[in-house]
């Protein structure tokens, strides 16, 4: 397959389109970057919303956010200046047809008794926009929402552990809330049945430090309990540490995630702050009012496990196999997962998640009591989040594991836990692939099979003679089609255009994705 040559020429033969149209460079578009914190939400074939913070404030309650929306040439569409809250940051989004909804909360804790969210939607083809102050629990993180209806379907969980369903008519204002007041309640996934107006949740339950337990459950519009099933692991160690839902034509409801042997064990106190940490893939199949199955995978199992792992992973894995096959006793690979959405390709359900872990540094620095003797202190300090590898796994409707594959992710590091990779998967095609240092590091694979090497795409910039200097928060989001949009912050610089200086930019490349055998 030589996927690889043609993603780099495509991009050359995009850039010679648009220099045919309006006498530039690759499809990309660069935005000064000074202090601003760029957000980007691709629109399907509507386009790209890009929208940041100014520093305009038009009165003590509001700042002037700058939005705009570029069509699939990355041509600007329209422009809009729109106020929301102070001190409130973007969350994420959600798009209804011409709609965008974007959710926005504060990023400080409240100092009054006043606590909401803001709504906006956005229509795509005109900018008009709508927003709503919606009130909200103290110390709420918002994890998922959809719209349906016209009505605001949106899972909360509280830093007291509990959780809230929200459901909200936005043309009446009307809203019934579901309330987890009874134990230590999660949500982790949330999915509209559009031909039943019925709501599903996935939800994680705490009955204590030691032990929790999995349930589906299932809520008509107005709040009311319709179904509660819940999930039962082969093993009475294995916990569930998340889930996905898929609800097919038959009204079966699937779901995927992932799981670890904790069950029974002590876990930390914040389980909402970062990774889960997982041991491998589980996926269960609901029919009716029952579970019709739950299979479990280790990763550690994983036909294909040597390959994939990057080599400071591997000598782990080669000693946990050895054991495992010494002792006769099953071991377990434990990962912290940012699991992907799931995918659905045919009769197939496919799942990926990225793998990171907490990096910190040690240290010491000395001082001196009032005798000058010296007293050394120790302190660790926060490095941010290390990615290491990406795994991807596709089932049948049977729960049984089809095949397994990832990637190796090289020098991550990020300050933010948030999707690094991206999985595309078309029929046979399928490829997985990260923006990094400048380049798109991609692989083809069928299944379990490689197909040729790791590639590494340039990122083509503006002008002939442009030399990166700096790279950061570079990532890849899945657009349509084939089509995908790179995007992050670059320090450039360029002798050949009459001037030295650097220009730090944030940048958007339009790259389509093509293949041939």
């Amino acid at each position: 397959m030589r996927y690889g040559w043609l993603l780099l020429i495509l991009l050359w033969i995009n850039s010679f389109a648009v220099h045919a149209q309006s006498n530039s460079g690759p499809v990309r578009v660069e935005l000064e970057a000074r202090a601003q914190v760029f957000n980007l939400v691709p629109c399907n074939d509507k386009g790209i919303m890009v929208f940041y913070e100014t520093i305009n404030q038009p009165d003590q309650q509001n700042k002037t956010w700058f939005f705009i929306l570029h069509n699939t040439a990355l041509e600007t569409i329209w422009t809009r200046e729109i106020s929301i809250n102070v001190d409130f940051v973007f969350q994420s989004s959600f798009i209804d047809n011409e709609n965008l909804f974007l959710v926005f909360q504060k990023s400080t804790k409240a100092k009054t008794d006043s606590h909401f969210f803001q709504l906006l939607n956005l229509n795509l083809q005109n900018g008009e926009s709508v927003t709503y102050s919606i009130p909200m629990p103290a110390n709420s993180d918002i994890v998922t929402f959809e719209i349906f209806s016209n009505h605001l379907i949106l899972g909360l969980n509280h830093g007291k552990e509990q959780a809230t369903l929200l459901i909200k008519d936005l043309s009446t204002g009307d809203e019934s809330t579901v309330k987890f007041n009874d134990q230590s309640t999660f949500i982790k996934d949330l999915k509209i049945d559009a031909a039943t107006s019925t709501i599903y949740t996935a939800l994680n339950i705490f009955q204590s430090k030691r032990e929790s337990s999995f349930y589906v459950n299932a809520y008509n519009m107005s709040g009311q309990l319709l179904q509660s099933i819940a999930l039962t692991p082969p093993q009475t160690t294995e916990r569930i540490m998340n889930g996905q839902l898929h609800i097919d034509n038959e009204k079966n409801i699937y779901v995927i995630g992932t799981y670890n042997n904790t069950n029974g064990k002590a876990i930390k106190e914040d389980r909402t702050k970062s990774g889960d940490p997982s041991e491998g893939f589980y996926m269960a199949g609901i029919v009716g009012d029952s579970q019709k199955f739950l299979h479990t995978y280790s990763l550690l199992n994983f036909s294909n496990i040597r390959r994939i792992l990057n080599n400071k992973q591997l000598a782990a894995a080669e000693s946990l196999l050895k054991k495992q096959n010494r002792q006769n006793k099953e071991q377990g690979l434990t990962y912290d997962f940012l699991v992907h959405n799931l995918q659905v390709n045919d009769d197939e359900l496919i799942i990926a998640a990225d793998a990171f872990y907490p990096e910190y540094r040690q240290v010491s620095t000395m001082s001196y009591d009032f005798y000058g003797r010296p007293m050394p202190y120790y302190y660790t300090i926060f490095e941010g989040y290390q990615y290491f590898n990406a795994f991807v796994a596709g089932f049948n409707k049977q729960g049984e594991l089809g095949w397994s594959n990832g990637i190796k992710i090289w020098e991550m590091k990020s300050f933010q836990i948030n999707q690094k990779t991206e999985v595309f998967i078309d029929d046979d095609e399928m490829f997985i692939f990260y923006n990094h240092d400048g380049k798109i590091v991609s692989k083809a694979f069928h299944k379990f099979n490689d197909i040729g090497t790791i590639e590494n795409t340039q990122i083509a910039t503006n002008f002939p003679g442009d030399r990166l200097i700096e790279n950061s928060q570079g990532n890849i989001k899945h657009w349509y089609g084939n089509n995908f949009v790179a995007y992050g912050y670059q320090t450039l610089q360029n002798n050949t255009q009459g001037s030295s200086e650097r220009r730090k930019v944030f940048y958007m490349n339009k790259i389509a994705l093509d293949y041939q055998y």
